[in-house]
């Protein structure tokens, strides 16, 4: 039941919220308003993330889900590269990059949906600069 109504859930939610990205925007801007989208997410919507989140971190005891949300996790971050990929053409860059986009990217929403942390927009979008400036 858990993996039907949470995993599927979350999924169906980080879809609509990926297929809403407008992609016209530089990728900084795509990543700074997808934290800030999840900043103002429901209850629900945030009770829905941390539960997944502990699954992937392999929290819940489920190798089922946990095994599902790698396989959809390593989907996504496999679109991203081929995002970025027309941005980075050096492909040790590109997957350096991308990985560390994800923990930054991942690490800031942890804290805000799991830890209830309070980062403003100006501190997400300094941190997402500096990590482009990198780059």
């Amino acid at each position: 039941m858990f993996k039907e109504s949470v995993l599927g859930e979350f999924q169906r939610m980080m879809e609509q919220i990926i297929g809403d990205v407008d992609a016209s925007l530089a990728v900084k801007d795509i990543y700074v308003r997808a934290v800030i989208k999840r900043k103002h997410f429901s209850d629900y919507q945030k009770q829905i993330y941390s539960l997944a989140i502990q699954g992937w971190y392999h929290l819940l005891g489920n190798e089922e889900v946990e095994n599902q949300l790698c396989v959809w996790v390593n989907e996504v971050i496999g679109r991203r590269k081929d995002f970025l990929a027309g941005r980075i053409s050096d492909p040790s860059r590109l997957e350096r990059f991308t990985a560390l986009l994800m923990h930054v990217f991942l690490n800031i929403t942890e804290q805000i949906i799991l830890k209830n942390e309070d980062i403003s927009d100006e501190e997400i979008a300094r941190r997402f600069t500096m990590l482009f400036e990198l780059f």
